[in-house]
């Protein structure tokens, strides 16, 4: 029954989000920063310079919102102070967002215009569960969207990392930096 109410759901959406063609994407953890306003901040700077054409998306287990509507996009964020997300759910929002990205894409997987995926994460989830290897290449591997040689033409990811001081994901962050598949920004 829950799957059939998260098929619901994500039909009544994703209708809505069919006839667009997205230029950002954004996907936001929270489920474990303390740096809210700095995250939300980051947010808003991009928000403020999108023209309309994006997809927020916000982790919170089965449960994600999502919104194309920059005036529900900057409410949501306003709210992020007062949510508790549950821990993401990578093998449903995978899905989630392969189905927008299937709508979204031509059958060839060839970008006209550039998509921009901005992924906000925290330091310490994203290094334990490798969410680089297990969330992010995943998603563009079903898209189509990674090749041997890198990301397809006019593909571009920045992650936001929290701020962290610790030695290991400080490591792993660095690791990160030199696959040159992605920009790896701190909020």
């Amino acid at each position: 029954m829950k799957r059939f109410a998260i098929f619901l759901f994500l039909t009544f959406t994703l209708q809505s989000i069919n006839s667009q063609s997205f230029s950002k994407i954004i996907y936001l953890d929270f489920s474990a920063t303390n740096r809210l306003d700095e995250l939300s901040g980051s947010i808003k700077t991009i928000l403020n310079n999108t023209d309309g054409n994006f997809i927020l998306f916000v982790s919170n287990d089965r449960n994600p919102i999502i919104t194309t509507d920059k005036q529900k996009a900057l409410e949501e964020i306003n709210k992020i102070y007062y949510l508790r997300p549950s821990k993401p759910d990578f093998f449903q929002e995978i899905d989630t967002l392969n189905d927008i990205m299937n709508l979204n894409l031509t059958s060839d997987m060839k970008l006209n215009d550039s998509l921009h995926f901005y992924f906000f994460l925290n330091a310490e989830q994203a290094s334990l569960y490798q969410q680089d290897k297990f969330f992010i290449e995943q998603l563009m591997l079903t898209n189509k969207l990674l090749k041997t040689a890198g990301l397809v033409k006019n593909c571009y990811i920045t992650i936001y990392f929290d701020s962290t001081k610790d030695h290991s994901q400080a490591l792993y962050i660095t690791q990160l930096k030199k696959k040159h598949l992605y920009e790896i920004l701190e909020y």
